[in-house]
């Protein structure tokens, strides 16, 4: 994306509009400062600038992150209402470590160990 600023007017209502501060962002994205330190390191979200105490970001590369959590949810969320939510119906017990790491119980035995990628 290229900016074409004039005058000193212009670049001060592009900072005013599109650059945010760390708790910005985090309301955009409705995230916690510790999710937010892991976009940064994983390079999920780059910085603008970081300063002593506090990190500037383009509200573009935010709005764009926005966007693909967005995603990434509406698909978990299928997974839950589609494979998950009924099994607990059904009576099986799910512990989740993360989304990478689940195993399925039913009573006492492991029906589906994710993190396995099998049924015990």
């Amino acid at each position: 994306m290229e900016y074409h600023l004039k005058n000193r007017e212009e670049i001060e209502r592009f900072v005013i509009e599109q650059v945010l501060t760390t708790s910005e962002a985090i309301e955009i994205l409705s995230v916690t400062r510790q999710k937010m330190k892991s976009l940064i390191s994983t390079k999920k979200i780059t910085p603008v600038k970081k300063l002593n105490r506090e990190t500037l970001f383009l509200r573009s590369d935010i709005e764009a992150r926005k966007a693909e959590q967005d995603e990434l949810r509406k698909k978990y969320h299928r997974l839950i209402a589609k494979i998950l939510f009924p099994l607990l119906l059904s009576g099986a017990f799910i512990f989740v470590n993360t989304w990478k790491e689940f195993v399925i119980f039913c009573g006492n035995i492991p029906m589906y160990d994710k993190k396995r990628g099998r049924a015990e």
